[in-house]
């Protein structure tokens, strides 16, 4: 158990950075990145999403956080298809985006 909480305190930002903010699914993370530069922002949910650090997924939920704050900015998905899918899987929403048929 020890070893588990390490990894955790490692993983998770302090909670006065916008990233520790978000990773926590605070408002006020919300808040915030709706007012830094589009590359910063892009970055910051993306690791959040790829590199959640919650031990336990169901008791502490972000999907819809995340969601709404991906919509918000205006959130690629072409990286995070990449991260979870690889690069069969971008060629093909890369592909659909090019012929419009992507929504």
């Amino acid at each position: 158990m020890e070893e588990q909480s390490d990894v955790f305190s490692e993983a998770i930002a302090p909670v006065d950075t916008l990233l520790g903010l978000l990773q926590r699914g605070r408002g006020e993370g919300y808040r915030q990145i709706l007012n830094v530069p589009k590359i910063e922002s892009h970055a910051l949910l993306t690791q959040c999403i790829t590199r959640d650090p919650r031990l336990d997924h169901q008791l502490e939920s972000r999907g819809g956080f995340y969601a709404s704050i991906a919509v918000a900015i205006g959130l690629p998905l072409e990286p995070l298809a990449e991260h979870y899918c690889g690069n069969i899987c971008c060629r093909f929403w890369s592909m659909r985006r090019r012929s419009g048929t992507a929504s």
